[in-house]
């Protein structure tokens, strides 16, 4: 079946959300929004920790409570979409008329294989927001056998956060990546023992904020200049060889180490998802994580905004029987997005060289990604959340707790859950002890309280998603 569309927005992560809900409201109407999960919100529903819409917000959300933002605004314009969608292809509608540049050429043929069949939707104008997808062991190049226990770390965060399945219980992480780095506090707040994560390059890759959070807060080791050189284990996992790295890639002699461990988990980079755009037509446009890799949401949050007002204009050319503009992939912010992380990686570099030629004693703060250095004066940050975090930091240092709890009769295993204020540091393990323990009764609603007082008078344990109940025979749902 066929379908016109004015606009079809493939993927329903933050920049697809982002992109449909300014569409609408920039008065375009005729959209739909194509998800290949079973829900909208993408890889957001497993990213149970905060430090989502820090920048853009001003906020500090968990994943599964940014997505909501955009979920319920999709549900309040009465925007389309449709879950369980799988985009095949988009090319050009008649490559024939697009090399003689026909007004037609710049329409496209979207096929999506749904539960009920195969749809075409042809479409103005198409934005791609399909995210990115992880590199693999075979990307990596690490050497050695092929026993389980190896995963990319986005696997394991699903498996842990969505599934309630431990993916291992002596884990090695390779790749300083966000993911691995939030990733080992995962699996160490759950019981697990991280050993070490090693990083090829010089410094590490993600966030300063999550580097003290994920792995200076729980004594993790973290060794750059170093790769996996070696894999051991028949049915799964025994061990690994790390080695260190010369300027040139090769390895230190002298240098390897053997570690007994359990399982693998690979954080060593994302690839853009964009195979499916076939012809690279006028009237596709790319934004997101399709089409650069971001550190933040916010950004991506924002791409998702600006591009719609791109389609806006192209559409408003092509009423008017004018030619757009070369518009394919045109969102400069690839070109920003460099920039801003070859900024990034010297600032890094800037702050570790004049913090060892002046001595001086910093606290970075974890209040925002900036990760500004406050020294034991106050001074330093970009601010006025530095001076207050480093005095807290000093005297009684808390952390955010995010983690799950089991549901009862629940359309899924676990909820995401948060306390509303800082703990102390020292009582994470604790913590978690406590909510092992606890126990939730579908249905269950974002902000419900799970537990008053947890740990401290006047913190609580709430519930970050919604979670519906299903009736006994597990078919139908009850809202």
């Amino acid at each position: 079946m066929r379908i016109k569309k004015n606009v079809v927005v493939i993927g329903g992560g933050p920049a697809g959300m982002a992109a449909v809900i300014s569409l609408k409201e920039r008065g375009i109407e005729d959209i739909i929004l194509l998800e290949k999960e079973n829900r909208l919100g993408g890889v957001l529903s497993q990213c149970i920790h905060d430090g989502f819409g820090l920048i853009y917000y001003r906020k500090n959300y968990s994943g599964p409570e940014y997505s909501a933002l955009y979920e319920q605004k999709i549900a309040e314009k009465e925007i389309p979409y449709l879950t369980e969608a799988t985009v095949l292809s988009v090319r050009s509608l008649d490559a024939e008329a697009y090399r003689s540049l026909d007004a037609e050429s710049y329409r496209s043929l979207v096929t999506v294989q749904t539960a009920e069949g195969t749809l075409e939707y042809e479409a103005n104008a198409v934005i791609a927001a399909t995210g990115c997808r992880e590199r693999g062991r075979g990307l990596a190049g690490i050497p050695g056998t092929r026993p389980a226990g190896i995963y990319t770390a986005g696997t394991a965060q699903a498996l842990i956060n969505l599934q309630n399945f431990m993916p291992g219980r002596k884990a090695l992480i390779v790749g300083s990546g966000d993911i691995g780095l939030i990733m080992a506090r995962r699996i160490t707040l759950e019981g697990g023992q991280v050993l070490c994560v090693v990083e090829k390059e010089d410094i590490p890759g993600g966030l300063k904020r999550n580097i003290i959070q994920c792995l200076e807060d729980f004594a993790i080791p973290l060794y750059t200049n170093t790769i996996v050189s070696n894999v051991y284990g028949k049915e799964r996992v025994s061990g690994a060889d790390i080695s260190q790295i010369d300027a040139e890639g090769n390895v230190v002699a002298g240098s390897t180490r053997f570690y007994a461990c359990d399982t693998l988990i690979l954080s060593v980079g994302l690839i853009p998802e964009e195979d499916m755009v076939e012809d690279r037509h006028r009237g596709v446009f790319l934004c997101g994580n399709s089409l650069y890799v971001h550190d933040l949401v916010d950004d991506v949050t924002l791409e998702g905004e600006m591009v719609a007002g791109q389609v806006e204009t192209f559409l408003m050319k092509l009423a008017a029987g004018q030619a757009p503009d070369e518009t394919r992939f045109a969102y400069p912010g690839i070109e920003t997005m460099r920039k801003k992380r070859a900024q990034l990686v010297k600032r890094k570099k800037d702050m570790a060289r004049k913090k060892a030629e002046t001595g001086a004693k910093t606290i970075t703060c974890i209040m925002c990604p900036n990760s500004c250095e406050i020294t034991y004066d106050l001074e330093g940050g970009m601010c006025g959340k530095g001076p207050e975090y480093v005095k807290n930091e000093i005297l009684n240092p808390k952390r955010t707790l995010t983690s799950s709890v089991k549901v009862t009769g629940g359309a899924i295993p676990l909820v995401s859950v948060k306390t509303t204020n800082g703990i102390p540091k020292e009582k994470l393990m604790d913590a978690m002890k406590l909510i092992a323990e606890l126990g939730a009764t579908a249905p269950v609603v974002p902000g419900q309280i799970l537990c008053k007082d947890f740990m401290e008078e006047g913190t609580d344990l709430v519930a970050t998603k919604a979670v519906k109940r299903y009736s006994l025979d597990n078919t139908s749902e009850i809202e």
